[in-house]
């Protein structure tokens, strides 16, 4: 009687390990595609909608206004950890310098790549603030 038992476990045993493997494998097949959504709607000033249609224009998935932890990131490229903060230049913005500069320490400790860029920068140099963050090296690497 115990041996009918022991059977019944291993044959159910079996038919979930196999159930388990095909759902896995299918699972894998479906994540090929990403569904992409057009977020440009999110992007809070003039200066991020320009990043943002130029790296998506790359071909670079780009996620507007993420809350991270305690900090908001105003454009990030989620799939590399990065992210990109834009800051005025102007003497008298030394609180938001502050407080990008906390920001800044908090993701570098998690293992994210933070650039800086001035929305002066953004305004008349567009290509080359776009041609920086392409060629990083997490996305030589892709």
């Amino acid at each position: 009687m115990n041996l009918k038992y022991i059977i019944i476990e291993y044959v159910f045993l079996a038919i979930l390990f196999l159930t388990l493997v095909i759902v896995g494998l299918r699972q894998k097949r479906m994540s090929a595609i990403v569904a992409v959504k057009n977020l440009r709607h999110m992007c809070k000033s003039e200066e991020e909608r320009m990043l943002y249609d130029g790296l998506i224009n790359q071909g670079i998935y780009v996620t507007p206004s993420i809350q991270f932890g305690f900090c908001t990131i105003p454009i990030a490229l989620e799939q590399f950890k990065i992210a990109i903060f834009l800051y005025p230049k102007r003497r008298t913005a030394v609180f938001k310098h502050l407080s990008l500069r906390h920001k800044e320490f908090y993701l570098r400790s998690i293992g994210w790549k933070v650039f800086k860029f001035s929305e002066d920068a953004i305004q008349h140099n567009l290509d080359y603030t776009i041609h920086v963050v392409v060629k990083d090296e997490k996305l030589k690497k892709v």
